[in-house]
């Protein structure tokens, strides 16, 4: 490894002393030779030798290391709080690379070094000097490796191309290429209507990519000039509509327009208006084939209404939409031909719609009970028991026992020879521990 030959080279050189400068790149400027390697796996790593100091500043996991050599060390959090007249640091834009973003003093002092360049491209992007710090804080070379000229051109080749200030402050990486690759990249872009910033960053093979993607979108969006205004025809809505909802739907900006468009032809396919999807647009989020499939699924068992489609086509696991199909159709099964629970319990207990709903008032934890429940209680209540609706409705929290529970009591009941509905209404309503006293026997 590089620092295991340094470390043999420092042997060799008795009267020699080696700084380490981990914090950023640097130069010493004295009668010196300097060593730069990647010593301990970063870029960021400078070595340099003095001739006219005894000082050795290593990283403090390194100093135990070059002390057991017999150096005099310290590390760069004691070197940065005194004072070494022999040793100065200049700016690291030699060394082309980029200071890490823990080392926030080094930070800020290349910006207070370069305040004059900051404004520069403050005053071209038309923003605050806040704004281009933060920039800076984000990639210090953009005013130490790269010339204010590169800086400035590239600034303005992105706003002649339309890009906005806050899209050329998001991406750094942007600076990296050359004036001449910029332009070209830029111009391949506009050949395909791709006005995704961030598509600059990426290396040769995935912008080749990214424009096959955009040259697709652009054969579906056809004489469309945006993403946008293909949306907003589509749904019949204002552009900013479509803005305002992609902050909500992300994938409406996301996802391929081709993809959109025939999940959204799929659906009005199966019968949904044009604004039951524009009032769910998550709706859009599962791939063609697999919205397909879930519309058939639910086509077969006679789910096919906005109310019960939509949840399902929301982007969760197949498993879990399985399961909640399976749900479901036990549900409606348990119904046995009801339109919902409320018509089924006012049915079972013989009792107005108008009663099950005071209910469900007076007892709010029993409304969100599913049918298949209601079902198995009131078949242990009505045909187990034989208990009278006039019973039940007189306490119906008995309805929010488990099953479990009340097939457990009742069959220690019906073993006592307990058959009064007053009394077995009574025993059923009794705590685990009184029920368990009273017939000494434990409650599962």
């Amino acid at each position: 490894m590089l620092w295991k030959r340094l470390i043999n080279w420092i042997k060799g050189h008795n009267s020699v002393t080696i700084l380490a400068r981990l914090c950023y790149p640097g130069e010493a400027i004295s009668n010196n030779k300097r060593f730069c390697g990647d010593s301990f796996g970063s870029t960021l790593h400078t070595w340099v030798t003095l001739q006219s100091s005894g000082l050795f500043s290593v990283c403090p996991r390194q100093l135990q290391t070059f002390c057991a050599l017999g150096y005099e060390c310290v590390t760069h959090s004691s070197l940065r709080r005194e004072t070494h007249s022999a040793t100065r640091f200049v700016s690291p834009s030699s060394h082309g690379s980029r200071i890490r973003k823990q080392y926030t003093e080094e930070i800020q002092q290349v910006i207070e070094e370069n305040v004059d360049k900051i404004e520069r491209f403050a005053s071209v992007l038309n923003c605050s000097l806040s704004e281009v710090k933060s920039l800076v804080e984000m990639d210090t070379r953009l005013v130490t490796s790269f010339s204010e000229q590169k800086v400035l051109e590239t600034i303005k080749s992105l706003k002649s191309y339309g890009f906005l200030t806050h899209e050329i402050l998001s991406y750094p990486p942007v600076f990296c290429l050359s004036i001449q690759s910029l332009q070209t990249r830029l111009k391949q872009m506009e050949e395909v209507r791709c006005n995704k910033i961030y598509v600059l960053k990426f290396g040769p093979k995935k912008f080749r990519e990214m424009l096959e993607y955009f040259r697709e979108e652009k054969k579906v969006m056809k004489s469309f000039l945006s993403r946008e205004t293909y949306l907003a025809v589509l749904f019949s809505v204002e552009e900013t509509d479509i803005i305002e909802a992609s902050i909500r739907y992300p994938h409406l900006e996301n996802y391929a327009v081709a993809r959109l468009t025939q999940a959204y032809n799929l659906l009005r396919e199966y019968g949904f208006s044009q604004g039951d999807i524009w009032e769910d647009l998550d709706t859009l989020l599962l791939p063609p084939a697999e919205l397909k499939s879930r519309l058939d699924r639910m086509n077969s068992v006679g789910k096919l209404n906005k109310a019960s489609v939509f949840p399902h086509l929301h982007y969760n696991g197949k498993d879990q939409f399985d399961r909640s199909v399976q749900v479901w159709t036990e549900d409606q099964t348990a119904l046995d031909g009801h339109a919902d629970k409320v018509s089924y319990l006012s049915a079972r207990l013989q009792c107005s719609p108008a009663e099950i709903e005071s209910m469900f008032i007076r007892y709010k934890m029993l409304k969100p009970l599913r049918p298949r429940r209601w079902k198995a209680v009131l078949d242990i209540l009505l045909d187990d028991m034989e208990m009278q609706p006039m019973h039940i409705l007189s306490k119906p929290v008995i309805l929010g026992y488990s099953a479990k529970r009340l097939r457990h009591r009742c069959q220690i009941l019906r073993d006592n020879g307990i058959r009064d509905p007053k009394a077995v209404k009574a025993y059923l309503l009794m705590t685990e521990k009184k029920f368990d006293s009273k017939f000494s026997q434990v409650v599962l």
